[in-house]
């Protein structure tokens, strides 16, 4: 058999280059000095706000790598799709899209109509895949991301899981003396203002905070990513996707030879 995959192979090694630059640029971002402690010793008479602000954006350019990736990794599963057409030398080539669909019933419509003219067992192999809402949700929002991107405009991507926690000095405890220390979660994060708020303490302590803080770079507008790591959903759609190509690639070896 001629090496029907090729396209499909190169395109997905074309995602991988672009997962590399997301993740060098994401991992530039998390390490950098990208945020400052501050006490805020105006807002609240009386009250020092102890909280960490961003000083940096995220970077630009991380929407559109994160579009040339998703992108990359959605023609793959149709270039598989059309390699497994020319394998089974099927009549016609017009119903052999990878099947994707909001719902189980939209899925099964999609794939009735948009892959009748595969083999029948990667037909059934594909529709296996469950690309849909509630399905394989991370394979579902690889087409709904590409979709976006396409019609609307770039997925954003933006801070989130940030936590923290706080150490400070504490009062004794009743009938106690001497200095304590006190580990605390952090009182909240503010999205629209890019700030923690590690905690509210009178002015007059002495609150000696320290703590860690953390955060990651996730995906906006998808709820089912909305609190995973843009890295970690890259990696794992670039998984499916080898996976499915890499199956195809063999059951149409074994069926066509």
């Amino acid at each position: 058999m001629a090496d029907l995959f090729y396209s499909a192979r190169l395109t997905f090694a074309r995602a991988q280059h672009h997962i590399n630059d997301f993740n060098r640029v994401a991992d530039g971002f998390v390490n950098r000095d990208t945020w400052t402690y501050i006490i805020d010793k105006n807002s609240q008479p009386g009250k020092y706000i102890h909280k960490i602000e961003f000083i940096r954006p995220l970077p630009d350019m991380l929407p559109c790598i994160l579009f040339d990736a998703v992108n990359n990794l959605r023609a793959v599963l149709d270039q598989t799709g059309y390699a497994a057409a020319i394998a089974a030398k099927s009549p016609s080539l017009k119903a052999i899209k990878f099947p994707f669909g909001l719902t189980e019933a939209n899925f099964r419509d999609n794939a009735a109509g948009g892959c009748k003219d595969l083999p029948t067992k990667i037909r059934a192999f594909f529709e296996g895949c469950k690309a849909y809402k509630g399905g394989n949700d991370t394979l579902w929002a690889l087409n709904e991301i590409a979709n976006t991107n396409k019609h609307l405009t770039l997925i954003p991507a933006r801070v989130g899981n940030v936590s923290a926690v706080v150490t400070h000095n504490a009062g004794p405890p009743p009938g106690m003396t001497g200095e304590f220390t006190k580990v605390s979660p952090a009182i909240g994060w503010d999205a629209e203002k890019h700030e923690m708020i590690l905690m509210i303490a009178d002015s007059a302590a002495d609150s000696n905070v320290r703590g860690h803080f953390a955060f990651t770079v996730v995906i906006d507008s998808i709820e089912v990513l909305a609190r995973r790591d843009a890295r970690h959903v890259l990696y794992e759609m670039s998984h499916i996707v080898q996976g499915i190509l890499l199956a195809t690639e063999a059951e149409c070896a074994r069926l066509f030879g």
